[in-house]
């Protein structure tokens, strides 16, 4: 082992104890109202980034902010094969720059970008795209390859069904299975036909069957072991957040296992990693539920 996986280990363990919690997490929903959220979210993990948020959109993206910005620097102390793993979750950030890039050129307001620096492929250069079709072709001549289309919701579920492909190549396979499901499950949920060809191809680890049906019932039921855990307990297309939460548990009683017993190298970065993620989702829903006067009892799953 080298020394600077030994070192980049060391730093990742520091990242995964940078964390609000779920007790710090609570403590923020249950603030009653978004700007007494924002006071407790500013003596947090999160406060650097959080000063000067006045919204709930805001504040989210100050807490995902101060995780890019993390990543980033564990990203520094890393070799280069260890680079390559913090840039495959970075590729979820870099995605939200993209939905924000394509939302704009549709008449929405200026977006909220996330500074990936190295860690990213296209962002700086999307940045600038004057066209959904000038996106397209960034996308096109970078790692993230052609979407296969000029229409924005294919080229968002393009790209996250390729972040969760990479997220298998990493060593994550029940993670990257189950995201790619959740994007298709929604899919279908919305507008109720067979997946195309080109969605088919994008996620042939689903299997033949499970990219054949044509409801949510049908496609579940044929989703390998992998990635069909997902969806326990979920009845109804309106439970899909349940499974997006249950998700999000899964990557951290996996990173948590990943950090306990794993010596120095990218298993402990991938555990790090997941449960930083974790807890900015974890906080970010927080912030959700304070806005709504803390009184969303639904939302029981995040804090669990």
């Amino acid at each position: 082992m080298s020394a600077k996986w030994v070192a980049g280990s060391v730093r990742a363990r520091l990242l995964a104890r940078h964390c609000v919690g779920v007790d710090g997490a609570r403590d923020i929903a249950s603030a009653g109202s978004v700007d007494a959220a924002i006071v407790r979210l500013r003596a947090s993990a999160y406060g650097r980034t959080s000063i000067g948020a006045d919204s709930v959109l805001r504040a989210q993206h100050a807490v995902w902010t101060t995780t890019v910005w993390d990543l980033r620097v564990l990203a520094g102390w890393l070799p280069g094969a260890g680079v390559g793993v913090v840039r495959a979750f970075a590729g979820s950030f870099e995605i939200e720059n993209i939905a924000d890039r394509l939302a704009f050129l549709a008449g929405t307001d200026e977006p909220l970008v996330f500074e990936l620096g190295s860690l990213g492929n296209v962002s700086t250069r999307v940045r600038d795209a004057a066209s959904v079709h000038e996106v397209r072709e960034q996308l096109r001549t970078s790692p993230w390859g052609d979407p296969g289309s000029d229409e924005r919701e294919h080229i968002l579920m393009s790209l996250r069904l390729e972040w969760a492909r990479r997220l298998g190549e990493i060593g994550a396979a029940a993670w990257g299975g189950a995201a790619a499901a959740l994007v298709l499950a929604r899919l279908l949920v919305q507008r109720e036909e067979p997946i195309s060809p080109d969605v088919r191809r994008r996620a042939n680890l689903l299997g033949r069957r499970a990219l054949e049906a044509t409801s949510l019932t049908a496609f579940v039921a044929a989703l390998p072991d992998a990635a069909r855990w997902v969806f326990d307990g979920i009845d109804s297309p309106e439970e899909l957040w349940r499974a997006e939460a249950a998700w999000w548990r899964r990557v951290d009683v996996d990173g948590e296992r990943l950090l306990r017993a794993a010596r120095p190298g990218p298993d402990v970065v991938v555990g790090a990693i997941a449960r930083r993620l974790v807890d900015a989702w974890r906080t970010c829903a927080a912030l959700e539920v304070a806005s709504r006067g803390g009184r969303t009892e639904e939302l029981v799953d995040v804090f669990a």
